[in-house]
């Protein structure tokens, strides 16, 4: 018999078998759950797995994915976190999580999975040397110049991204696509998202979705009033 020289007996006692792999610790569990929401695995609105179910696949304890998801509560990115429900992804309203959601239908593009006729992607944004009602500097310290050119800096280059990807269809699928950007002389009021002409995400705070056919042709005329009245093309460079 040969005896792997790993589990040889040593001084008359057999070693312990192989040592297990460490568990993940709780802000891993969150890192890898955080990174499916970002790209998309996990969408907005959508349930979450059970914590038992995510406890089975990451091979710890419910404690651990309970601490995780709290983490990713703070974040924001998370809501009805508790014992009982699955968690439910927030609709996050951001300049990131538009470029997400339209992510995602330009990779089913790609893989022939999605063939539209058109793509016509309009876009409403503050103005670049207006005075923002936030973000703005921390009371008392004087560096508001530089929080507006850090918001500006972030503005211009999720807008050449939101420009770039959707254009590429054109050159790569022969697809009619329009991308357009307005720019508003005062900060928006609301974030309002409208996919399709059939579906509505609008949030004063936080994110909520609808169907309502009222609802969404009356954000509709409200966005397309403020775009042909006091909107004006912007600048999307530094």
């Amino acid at each position: 018999m040969v005896v792997d020289p790993e589990y040889a007996p040593v001084n008359g006692r057999k070693r312990s078998q192989r040592p297990q792999r460490p568990q993940r610790t709780h802000r891993e569990v969150a890192d890898e759950l955080r990174a499916r929401i970002r790209s998309g695995e996990l969408s907005a609105g959508r349930r979450m797995p059970t914590q038992a179910r995510l406890a089975g696949e990451f091979g710890v304890e419910r404690g651990t994915v309970r601490q995780a998801l709290r983490i990713l509560q703070s974040e924001r990115l998370l809501g009805n976190v508790s014992k009982g429900a699955p968690a439910t992804v927030a609709v996050c309203l951001t300049a990131m999580s538009l470029t997400l959601a339209i992510g995602e239908p330009l990779r089913q593009i790609h893989a022939g999975r999605l063939k539209p006729a058109k793509v016509d992607v309009r876009v409403l944004l503050p103005g670049r040397d207006i005075d923002l009602a936030f973000p703005v500097a921390v009371e008392g310290r004087d560096d508001g110049h530089a929080v507006h050119e850090r918001w500006l800096s972030m503005r211009n280059a999720q807008g050449q991204v939101l420009r770039h990807d959707p254009l590429a269809l054109r050159a790569t699928h022969g697809i009619d696509v329009r991308v357009s950007f307005r720019a508003l002389p005062s900060t928006p009021p609301v974030k309002l998202y409208l996919l399709n002409g059939t579906e509505v995400l609008f949030a004063f705070g936080q994110g909520t979705g609808t169907r309502d056919a009222t609802f969404v042709e009356q954000s509709r005329l409200w966005f397309d009033a403020l775009r042909g009245a006091i909107s004006s093309e912007p600048v999307l460079t530094d």
